[in-house]
């Protein structure tokens, strides 16, 4: 099979990386050289004009998609699988720009993916084939947890929440890093609370370890009666604000 990956940020080095672990050989178009075992690298299209690819993997920021579309529809022909990680390029832009297939598929991954630790991928498969099953679930399953929808623009919906996500929580530990700070200096004490919210939600639901953690007319409950409304208030309002400035950005980027 001959796979192509056009980019290899931050989020394209993993998806290269998984298609080693299954592939013997990928093609791959970067401005700056990356040598590895299995990888041909180029930095222009005209290199690779002459080779009929099975898969394409767009990998690239999507502002910067209108500058290589063009070129990326010259080498694609009617059984060319495209797959996209860009957010906010829809399926049907996909098709308006690359006329020559009609097989795409969307995938929004997280930055669980990039440090192998298990990202959750919302992916939606336009082909949905046998083939192309195998290879979403070769690249972009494995350790991390894939979600298909069955409509393209719910990939979107996603992206606040799964994309952006984990950003959430760090704001989260740093204002409190923050505070202890004043007192403390250690970072550690943050990180190790950290940790000991994740082992405890993996036993018992939200809910109940916060039960468990705050007693009643406890101190604990003194500061979730003050944190709770605030907090529920900016994370709507913030997931809110995200999906405006990906609409935003989509409806500027598929003119």
């Amino acid at each position: 099979m001959k796979i192509l990956q056009i980019g290899c940020g931050s989020m394209g080095t993993p998806v290269l990386e998984n298609c080693l672990k299954f592939y013997k050989e990928v093609t791959l178009i970067e401005k700056i050289e990356i040598k590895k075992d299995g990888v041909k690298c180029f930095n222009d299209f005209k290199q690779i004009a002459n080779i009929d690819f099975d898969i394409v993997i767009i990998a690239v920021k999507p502002q910067h998609f209108g500058d290589i579309a063009d070129e990326i529809a010259k080498i694609c022909n009617e059984n060319t699988i495209v797959v996209s990680i860009m957010a906010g390029i829809n399926a049907a832009y996909l098709a308006k720009k690359i006329t020559k297939t009609s097989k795409f598929i969307r995938v929004m991954p997280n930055l669980g993916m990039m440090l192998e630790s298990g990202g959750i991928n919302a992916i939606y498969d336009g082909v949905q084939t046998d083939f192309s099953k195998e290879f979403v679930e070769n690249i972009f399953g494995g350790v991390n947890e894939c979600i298909y929808v069955d409509i393209d623009k719910f990939v979107d919906t996603f992206t606040p929440i799964t994309g952006c996500g984990i950003a959430y929580f760090l704001l989260l530990a740093k204002i409190m890093f923050d505070r202890l700070y004043l007192t403390q200096g250690n970072d550690k004490l943050v990180r190790k609370l950290m940790q000991n919210a994740v082992d405890l939600s993996e036993k018992m639901s939200f809910d109940e370890a916060i039960s468990r953690i705050a007693s009643k007319a406890g101190v604990t409950e003194a500061a979730l009666k003050v944190m709770k409304p605030i907090m529920e208030n900016g994370v709507t309002e913030g997931i809110n604000s995200a999906m405006e400035r990906l609409n935003e950005i989509s409806k500027d980027l598929c003119k």
